[in-house]
């Protein structure tokens, strides 16, 4: 009716009204929840509100909610499963791109096989400690996504790589370097991208006759096979 309509917009329009389910309730059927869900006075810690919002919330809105909603919120309802979506679960409606980058590292390490992260996001959230990065990178996780490894080329620790080159995918040219572990390791890893162009025109010949005949491809003149 036209009063509830007038008391909604008058709360609306007040920066200073609270929005929690109380204040919500009467008003339910009147909100844009695509902009209730950017607003910074909605109380997202009120379970009843968050569950009354979720039955409204379309996918622009579980963007929003991604977005602004409180951490330590999104994190817990993730954990409890307590909030039900229509057709969906609370995991497929969140936008992962989204909170691959806000949701805490520790939460991110406890739940990162469970949840569908964004690694490429991970890969380039600078915000990030990079131990945290290399822990998920050793848990090996089943899934299609790619981690971008261009983007943590200059991040990884050089111990790390030259440990786990059977795991990372990233360029190997400033590895690349005329000494015995370098060799080693070329040898056991042929397929990974060294800087070719390098072993030919900088290795000692040891590296060719000792270490280099059991990798099958040609180097220049130089025929390794």
């Amino acid at each position: 009716n036209l009063a509830l309509e007038c008391r909604f917009q008058k709360l609306w329009e007040d920066n200073d009204t609270v929005w929690d389910y109380e204040t919500f309730l009467p008003y339910e059927e009147l909100f844009d929840y695509e902009q209730l869900t950017k607003d910074d006075r909605v109380v997202w810690s009120d379970d009843k509100l968050f569950a009354a919002i979720a039955n409204h919330a379309n996918p622009v809105c579980w963007s929003n909610i991604s977005r602004h909603c409180d951490i330590a919120v999104i994190e817990r309802h993730l954990v409890n499963k307590d909030i039900e979506v229509e057709s969906a679960t609370l995991t497929e409606v969140f936008d992962w791109e989204i909170l691959s980058e806000r949701l805490s590292s520790t939460f991110l390490v406890e739940h990162f096989l469970e949840f569908p992260w964004d690694l490429e996001v991970l890969s380039g959230d600078m915000g990030r400690d990079v131990e945290i990065i290399q822990s998920l990178i050793l848990l090996q996780k089943e899934t299609t996504d790619e981690w971008d490894w261009d983007a943590l080329e200059t991040r990884l620790k050089d111990d790390f790589v030259m440990e786990h080159l059977d795991l990372v995918e990233i360029n190997l040219k400033r590895f690349t370097k005329d000494t015995l572990q370098c060799w080693k390791a070329i040898v056991a890893y042929p397929d990974k991208r060294w800087d070719w162009a390098s072993i030919e025109t900088g290795f000692s010949l040891e590296f060719f006759y000792n270490y280099a005949s059991g990798i099958p491809m040609k180097i220049g003149s130089i025929d390794l096979l």
